[in-house]
């Protein structure tokens, strides 16, 4: 990432200084100034190594300091440790967790963030003594007093305890502190840590370091809606890559996780169109999106927490069933067919409680699901009501052994990410020794649940030149250009956003974080300053219109230096999907003279299934209540709908001809396979292939002589069809379900061939043929008579025909 001057030389040597200590908020805003330094002073030097400055975050500063005086056996360090953050945690679960106090309370473990972000907020604004105002904050008083008790009557300290013992020992020059200290990206200082830079300040020489901010090159962009904002820009994006090779770019939103997925769409209407075009080179997307998910959030690991959360024998037959379908357990492939008909013998027991010892005892139960459920069981049923955490921590991890858990799963990126994140959430679960002694299952649980919900598991930065991240991940950091999309007053500042464990007017008095609107448009003034002063060029864009009404741009926007023409910025000959198909394809367009809908009395024609309809399908939704199409729908509760049918046909004769393929002779083709082999067997193959197909059918709104009527109808279609493939000429089949790409007007599309064969004609010529099969009916109802006919029409078509 190159590095822009956004510090004065003066301070960057003063940074580089061996007597100088640097003070930044966090560990990413340290890493990145010690980058920019070194990067100084190698090029002051035209060295190629020089001495790295001593630049830290607050927190490593504080606990660096406090070991030191520790192991110098100074009081009262030589007595107390300073306590992490998952330790930490564990205190607090516990402590909400024993609070019988709280019954009014819902849900109690939702409010855990809330309570340990109220207890660091007060420590670093000093409070100490206030009224609460509420069930909520005064059940918070309780966890707290019950927390910091108990921490300290074990020797440990917090973060914030631990700040204000090192300024005591400041002041009593008990603490060894370097000629100067440079404070970095400082925009906010709570009471304690200005108490503590106060107190630094009197025994060295402070200095706080100023960026340098490049407001002359901010610029806002007004768009017309959410849309076009981010076409520009990809484009504008797109533009700078191309004529600025090098150059690093953020685009940032305020609410990452809900834009995501729009901003890379965007960014791939813009950059994949360029690999389609015949004269490019392989693609590669230039650009990282920093977002992650949290362990629980990833369903290998979700699978994981909730078989932990199952404690008895006896369990809800849906969370057996969970268990035999789940993909994530051992052998769920080789025993496949047997744990989908195992499962199928249960689905109509559902709503009972199952014992899972006799469910592995049944006949039908598959034998390695049988000795997995067995072992699960008898782990989970034979431990004392209380443990040790760590050994909590090994009876889970030997609880999804037994069930073979994430064993021979090819696993995904984020899933392979997550498995040492997850290995860190047992091994922090098993530190608690100390701490809580003997805890029970219930709260083993809720700790490990916990630290899953805090664990953060983020894809491998490929180091692209554009940066897609949230808000106040980008404040810090520094690129060639920042981007900030959706700055709207309704955002940017953000409403107050007040926590709920402290009283609404302490908040307000103290001018705590979100506290307020005055608040909010501080803290969004001291962000835009720092997003201005980490780059070149600056650039803001905000909406005219979206989906409830007109928008008017952030206030702070009027700092901007100038409004400019979206269309000025971006490169007009960027081709996107859109354009991409017209050059493509003849193309017509058609204006709309539909005129818009018409109401009686302003009531929407159709009522709520208009909404149900635009939900569906927008284009549907336009026939039916605008052009007054009558809608041909079948009626699908009658029967399977035309794709669920589909779907049973195609599952259907992919096993019925890899059962065939499977008998194929030596030297023989499956065509003589056909003509030789016995009815009966051909008959049992039907069967099994139609057992297969009508296996995962999950409609219980369909009466069950309905199902045996489909059923046999299937039966009947598939002993046509293989008549049908007899009087063929011979022919092997060499794929089945087989996906494939072909070059149409030069774009690549992906198409499936349902199955693929080599024919050997009576002239003797070879040909390779692909083969799709369809379903003609969409209706039960329409499929029924004497004598049902085809429903497996056949296409076919050599693979020698040119597209």
């Amino acid at each position: 990432m190159n590095k822009v001057s956004n510090i004065n030389l003066s301070e960057l040597a003063l940074l580089a200084d061996i007597n100088t200590l640097t003070i930044t908020p966090n560990n990413r805003t340290a890493a990145c100034l010690s980058n920019r330094v070194i990067e100084h002073v190698l090029s002051q030097t035209n060295k190629n190594a020089c001495v790295a400055p001593t630049i830290l975050p607050l927190d490593t500063w504080v606990s660096s300091t406090f070991l030191s005086l520790r192991t110098q056996n100074i009081a009262p360090f030589c007595n107390l440790s300073m306590i992490g953050d998952n330790e930490l945690t564990a205190y607090w679960v516990k402590a909400i967790h024993n609070d019988k106090m709280a019954g009014s309370l819902v849900n109690l473990s939702e409010w855990l963030s809330d309570a340990m972000s109220a207890d660091k907020i007060l420590s670093r604004w000093e409070v100490t003594k206030y009224q609460p105002d509420s069930s909520l904050s005064s059940a918070f008083m309780r966890w707290r007093a019950n927390v910091q008790k108990e921490i300290l009557t074990k020797g440990f300290v917090t973060k914030p305890m631990a700040i204000e013992l090192l300024i005591n020992a400041i002041k009593k020059g008990e603490v060894k502190l370097p000629k100067r200290v440079a404070l970095y990206a400082f925009d906010e200082q709570p009471p304690l840590y200005k108490k503590l830079f106060a107190a630094i300040q009197d025994k060295a020489k402070l200095n706080t370091v100023n960026l340098v901010a490049t407001s002359k090159n901010w610029y806002s962009v007004p768009t017309v809606d959410n849309d076009d904002q981010l076409t520009v820009v990809a484009k504008w994006a797109s533009k700078i890559i191309d004529n600025e090779p090098g150059k690093t770019i953020a685009i940032v939103s305020h609410d990452l996780k809900a834009n995501r997925n729009e901003i890379v769409r965007s960014l791939n209407d813009v950059f994949e169109p360029q690999w389609l075009l015949p004269s490019n080179k392989p693609y590669i997307a230039p650009y990282d999106v920093s977002l992650g998910l949290t362990l629980k959030q990833i369903p290998l690991y979700q699978r994981a927490l909730h078989y932990l959360s199952i404690t008895s024998e006896f369990v809800m037959t849906e969370h057996v069933l969970n268990i035999i379908t789940d993909p994530f357990i051992v052998n769920s492939k080789t025993e496949k067919m047997a744990r989908r008909k195992f499962a199928s013998k249960m689905r109509d027991n559902r709503a009972h409680r199952t014992s899972l010892m006799q469910l592995a005892m049944k006949s039908y139960c598959p034998s390695i699901l049988s000795r997995c459920l067995n072992e699960f069981v008898r782990i989970n049923t034979t431990h004392p009501d209380k443990l040790l955490p760590s050994r909590w921590a090994r009876l889970f991890n030997s609880s999804l052994n037994a069930l073979g858990w994430a064993r021979g799963v090819e696993l995904s990126e984020m899933e392979a990410l997550g498995a040492d994140k997850w290995k860190s959430v047992l091994d922090s679960l098993s530190s608690l020794d100390m701490h809580t002694g003997e805890i029970t299952r219930e709260l083993a649980y809720k700790l490990i649940n916990q630290y899953c919900q805090n664990t953060l598991v983020t894809p491998k930065s490929k180091n692209s030149p554009i940066s897609v991240m949230g808000s106040l991940e980008a404040a810090g950091l520094n690129f060639d250009y920042i981007w900030i999309i959706d700055c709207v007053d309704n955002i940017f500042p953000a409403p107050a956003s007040l926590n709920g464990c402290i009283p609404t007017q302490l908040q307000i008095d103290k001018k705590m974080p979100h506290s307020s609107g005055e608040r909010e448009y501080e803290f969004t003034q001291m962000l835009f300053n720092r997003y201005a002063s980490s780059c070149s060029c600056f650039y803001t864009s905000y909406t005219l219109n979206g989906p409830y009404g007109a928008h008017k741009p952030a206030s702070i926007l009027s700092n901007a230096n100038s409004i400019i023409d979206s269309k000025s910025i971006i490169d007009n000959d960027v081709i996107d999907y859109h354009t991409l198909t017209f050059q493509q394809f003849n193309v017509t367009t058609k204006e709309d003279n539909i005129g818009k809908l018409e109401m009686k009395n302003n009531t929407v024609p159709g009522g709520v299934s208009l909404v149900d309809k635009i939900g569906l399908c927008m284009m549907q939704a336009i026939t039916n209540f605008r052009m007054k199409v009558t809608d041909h729908t079948p009626n699908y509760n009658m029967g399977f709908t035309g794709a669920e049918k589909g779907i049973m046909l195609h599952n259907a004769l992919e096993s019925l001809w890899g059962s065939l393929i499977a008998l194929r002779g030596k030297n023989k083709s499956d065509s003589y396979t056909l003509e030789v082999i016995d009815e009966n067997k051909l008959a049992k193959l039907i069967a099994n292939a139609v057992d297969i197909a009508f296996f995962w059918v999950d409609r219980t709104d369909i009466r069950e002589v309905l199902i045996e009527q489909e059923r046999s109808l299937m039966c009947e279609t598939l002993s046509q069809w293989i008549s049908l493939e007899r009087d063929r000429d011979e022919f092997n089949i060499i794929a089945l379900e087989k996906s494939d790409f072909i070059d149409l007007g030069g774009v690549k599309l992906k198409i499936r061939k349902d199955r693929v064969d080599h024919v050997f004609n009576s002239d003797n010529t070879h040909k390779t043929l692909a083969l799709d099969a369809k379903s003609r009916e969409e209706s039960v109802s329409r499929s029924f008579g004497r004598n049902p006919k085809s429903q497996l029409p056949l296409a076919a078509i050599s693979l020698e025909f040119k597209y």
